[in-house]
């Protein structure tokens, strides 16, 4: 027997099944809480659930994570430092921010540049680059390499990082090895944090692999990358970056696996947001512009989706309006902080015993995540706030109290959003275990806070749980209308819906007849749900939009079914452009991930760049893990209509029975030769 196991280091939860590889079904299956501090450890702890037998027999290794997510959402890692080639120093100081880039004081700056047809129009002084280099040497753990127009030839990008290396022995990576997006920043975005992302994600594999060790488990570990396809351990360490959106795409590529359905809309509700994504003929479309996560928009590849803060961790609590509302804030359920310390049960009595009323919600606790050593990083407002938690959790008014500060005045926002405090409070989870549609911690606790918060609202429990209830389910409702008409109409943006739209949108759910207008909506696409809540809120959504709602069997645990059940493919893509002059074409200039070469005639152009496009995608599958793979070459011909004073291409060209007639009043603009290499997988699992 051949066993898969599939891990997803979630930001709530760590999920793991065991695979059967030869009859494709789920042997075995556990979900943990994550230990966020330590990511090791739950994967320590979901391993410690599996028996010692199904262990001995596992084959293969897949692992989806949200470590690089999370440290960019928080702007965390190591330091690493840009060398810019050929870049404007003031467009940088003017614009880089927008893309999450640091002040242009903390870069390196040399000239150096190629023209569009990748001819050399200024070379770089390499004796510069590296004076420049070693003042940085002992202030930064690694560097990344960017040329202006580095994309259509990566010449000097490929000499730097040789010079860079050899002389501070560093980590260094240039952006043409990760991204070929035109968008120079995009590329740099991209490279600084794949350089800053090394050292951890290396200590998490270390973590990972230690774990693994210990229990004799020596089979091949792959990792997820954001566009849903693997990538080996060795090729995840140098191309952190990859990683970035790991966990929802494992669930998009499971929830296809499970459902079998190749129409649908995939609805992964998870603890701190559910993510959308449109999955049409069985082809999952991908984020055209890149990923834009946290401070940083990159040029890094992703299956598009749509998160919205909506989880089992939701915030829920009223505004200034007596209304209640869930925001997109991440808290702790109040049933989870009871079990980790009991303590606060006395608390939460006095609290529903006082029953004040007062515009903040009283019954909400705050502790630390970590010791806190060093406190002079920190403002005279967070080191009370920090000191008053060193002896365990404390509520709004009681930390108040301690910490010597008005609790209208708590300024723990930054102490919550670096990780140093967690808020717990009311959330949907609780509301789970008033319902009985989960109960894994301590009831009391969210009875308690449910009861605080209705007799502050003036309503009765049971009303309360209706309301939470129907808030998710709405709020599910309005943003997967959003998704349809985005996808339905890119003129339509999924983050422009007014008050207005939303209100009408919204008359659907709550099927309003009054007035002289209904509004009734229908989606085509059937409703795949997974993640452990999401049985008790879809079906409704999707009558209310009369689709299909499709909750397959292990629902809750598909990020992990994703992760063992994806494949390795590779997309690589090189250039082909025309050189124009006032006589005509006299050229054609070819660029690759490699290298840049130049032709007379297109015939041998396109040749040229098919065998590189095949090459490079046979081999970046094989860096990733598959032991073998098949290559498959498109060709995108982007013309536009003939501009008077030039010549086109005398003749028919045919490339793969596509013809380009340039007697027909076309000009060339540039020709993409594609080749996406598929990973066998299945060779790697036959021992």
């Amino acid at each position: 027997m051949k066993y898969g196991l599939g891990i997803d280091a979630g930001g709530t939860y760590t999920d793991a099944v065991i695979y059967d590889l030869d009859n494709n079904k789920v042997v075995s299956s556990i979900k943990t809480i994550t230990n966020r501090e330590n990511l090791g450890k739950s994967i320590n702890e979901v391993l410690d659930n599996f028996s010692e037998d199904i262990l001995m027999n596992i084959k293969l290794i897949s692992l989806s994570t949200t470590l690089t997510t999370n440290s960019c959402i928080e702007d965390k890692g190591s330091k690493a430092t840009l060398v810019l080639i050929g870049c404007n120093e003031k467009i940088i100081s003017e614009l880089g921010y927008k893309y999450g880039l640091p002040s242009a004081e903390e870069m390196i700056f040399v000239e150096g540049e190629h023209r569009s047809d990748g001819s050399v129009k200024t070379f770089v002084d390499l004796e510069e680059l590296k004076s420049k280099v070693m003042k940085y040497k002992d202030s930064t753990n690694g560097f990344a390499v960017v040329e202006l127009g580095g994309v259509y030839n990566p010449e000097f990008e490929i000499e730097a990082k040789k010079l860079i290396e050899t002389s501070t022995g560093l980590y260094t990576i240039n952006a043409n090895a990760i991204s070929r997006e035109l968008n120079f920043m995009k590329r740099a975005t991209s490279a600084l944090i794949n350089a800053q992302m090394i050292p951890i994600i290396n200590d998490f594999l270390d973590s990972v692999k230690y774990n693994l060790k210990i229990r004799n488990i020596t089979a091949p570990l792959l990792i997820v990358r954001g566009d849903g396809t693997l990538m080996s351990e060795k090729y995840a360490r140098t191309m952190p970056v990859e990683t970035i959106l790991s966990g929802p795409a494992a669930s998009v590529v499971g929830a296809i696996k499970l459902s079998g359905n190749k129409n649908c809309v995939v609805v992964d509700m998870g603890g701190t947001t559910s993510d959308l994504s449109v999955i049409n003929e069985g082809i999952v479309k991908f984020a055209s512009k890149g990923i834009k996560i946290g401070k940083w928009q990159t040029g890094t590849k992703s299956i598009e989706m749509k998160p919205i803060g909506l989880g089992g961790d939701s915030h829920i609590t009223f505004n200034n309006k007596e209304e209640l509302f869930i925001s997109v804030r991440r808290t702790l359920p109040l049933c989870c902080l009871a079990s980790k310390f009991p303590k606060v049960m006395d608390e939460m009595q006095e609290i529903y015993n006082e029953h004040k009323i007062n515009t903040l919600s009283l019954c909400e606790f705050f502790y630390l995540l970590k010791d806190v050593k060093d406190l002079s990083i920190y403002n005279k407002w967070e080191i009370p706030i920090i000191n008053a938690l060193k002896d365990g959790p404390l509520s709004v008014e009681k930390l108040a109290t301690i910490a010597g500060i008005s609790k209208y005045n708590l300024n723990i926002d930054n102490l919550e959003k670096y990780g140093v405090v967690m808020r717990s409070a009311l959330t949907p989870t609780d509301i789970m275990h008033l319902t009985g549609d989960f109960e894994r911690f301590d009831v009391e606790a969210s009875y308690l806070g449910a009861s605080i918060l209705a007799k502050r609202l003036g309503k009765t429990l049971e009303e309360i749980k209706n309301l939470i209830y129907k808030k998710v389910k709405e709020k599910l409702y309005l943003n997967i209308v959003g998704v349809l008409l985005e996808n339905e109409d890119e003129l339509f943006h999924f983050n422009d819906i007014t008050p207005e739209y939303e209100s009408l949108i919204l008359k659907g759910f709550y099927e309003n007849r009054r007035g002289n207008i209904n509004v009734n909506l229908f989606s085509k696409l059937s409703l795949v749900g997974i993640g452990a809540p999401i049985h008790i809120f879809l079906p409704e959504v999707a009558s209310k939009l009369h689709a299909e709602c499709v909750i397959p069997e292990n629902a809750a645990v598909a990020n992990a079914v994703g992760a063992v059940t994806g494949i390795i493919a590779v997309e690589e893509i090189v250039l082909i452009k025309p050189i124009y002059e006032t006589s005509g074409i006299s050229g054609y200039s070819c660029s690759s991930l490699n290298e840049c070469n130049s032709f007379l005639s297109y015939e041998e152009a396109v040749e040229w760049s098919k065998k590189q496009a095949e090459t490079l995608a046979y081999n970046k599958a094989l860096q990733r893990g598959a032991s073998k793979g098949e290559v498959k070459v498109t060709f995108n011909i982007d013309e536009t209509e003939f501009t008077p004073g030039y010549k086109e291409i005398a003749s028919t060209v045919k490339i793969d029975s596509t013809e380009i007639d340039g007697d027909k009043g076309h000009m060339l603009l540039e020709t993409k030769v594609v080749a996406r290499a598929i990973g066998n997988l299945s060779v790697m699992i036959t021992q």
